[in-house]
């Protein structure tokens, strides 16, 4: 899982990815199918936060011309958030584990 190599260590990992019972108080481990959702949504949410900051840092035809991919012969720009964020985390030589997916 890329989002566990996102973190420095297990323990801030489970911080973030632990749930506590109402009537006991306890932390647990998320169930396995909550934890992929959890960690889903908070993937989505930094590369959410990358593509604004690409999007506010590189503005009208310096967008266009920073993030474009080749398809056959032809230049495109680059649609999809996702696709943006990586790009962007590339562009400031910070990747995240999951950019070498």
């Amino acid at each position: 899982m890329k989002m566990y190599e996102y973190f420095s260590d297990p323990p801030r990992f489970w911080d973030n990815f632990s749930v506590v019972n109402p009537k006991t108080n306890v932390r647990s481990r998320m169930e396995w199918t909550k934890l992929i959702k959890a960690c889903t949504a908070y993937r989505v949410d930094i590369d959410r936060r990358d593509y604004e900051c690409a999007r506010s840092e590189f503005q009208g035809t310096a967008f266009k011309n920073v993030f474009i991919y080749r398809k056959g012969s032809t230049t495109l720009v680059l649609q999809k958030r996702q696709a943006i964020a990586k790009k962007y985390r590339e562009i400031k030589h910070c990747p995240l584990p999951w950019d070498e997916d």
